[in-house]
């Protein structure tokens, strides 16, 4: 199987998240894509961010109806921090036969030969480097080099304008895609984060902010 590995904190998960994903599974290929909630990122310490169960949860609300993306909690079941190599090397342990694929931002593949075991990485999994014009690209930007055994790079593009699919064949015919990739599915979460009783009224407006953009 060909499968894609997106990770992030998701907190909170938004329709951005869910069309970059899309993109990129279209794009590669990818037979599925894999949510891999944070657990205690290195990069990402500190009593701010909204507890992993939480997260996991909203994440699941998300996904919910797509058959092609699942949520992992591979992190969350482990003791922190977490590193990349290592959930990269344990998929790859209980999956021994499926080809890794790991989504990045452009600004984090410049930052890759700071993390933690970078050549392994790019052996593990191939990096697909997400550019998102006036967001998130590589520019100008000199590539970063890894070991002579690393995969080569995927580059996915996803413009400004980018917009939810009208049709999607991973969707599952009892949602359909206009249900998948409508605003309106985020309301649960919304309503989750209320009653979660951590988010502030400026992560609030922020998240209404992307969900009206994209």
């Amino acid at each position: 199987m060909r499968l894609g590995l997106f990770g992030g904190t998701f907190d909170p998960i938004h329709l951005g998240h869910l069309i970059l994903a899309e993109q990129c599974r279209e794009a590669c290929g990818l037979e599925r894509v894999w949510f891999v909630v944070a657990g205690e990122p290195p990069h990402k310490r500190g009593p701010a961010r909204t507890p992993v169960a939480h997260r996991l949860e909203m994440a699941r609300l998300a996904v919910a109806g797509h058959s092609a993306f699942e949520v992992s909690d591979i992190e969350a079941v482990r003791p922190g921090p977490h590193y990349s190599v290592e959930t990269l090397a344990e998929v790859q342990r209980l999956r021994p036969a499926d080809d890794l694929f790991f989504l990045i931002g452009a600004d984090s593949l410049v930052d890759l030969p700071t993390w933690r075991e970078p050549d392994r990485i790019t052996q593990l999994a191939t990096i697909v480097v997400v550019n998102r014009p006036g967001v998130e690209e590589l520019g100008d930007r000199p590539l970063p080099e890894f070991g002579p055994d690393s995969k080569p790079l995927q580059h996915v593009t996803i413009p400004p304008s980018a917009s939810p699919p009208t049709t999607c064949a991973a969707v599952s015919p009892k949602a359909g895609a206009s249900a998948i990739w409508s605003p309106a599915r985020f309301k649960p979460i919304l309503t989750r984060i209320n009653s979660i009783g951590q988010y502030f009224e400026r992560r609030m407006f922020v998240l209404w902010n992307i969900l009206l953009i994209v």
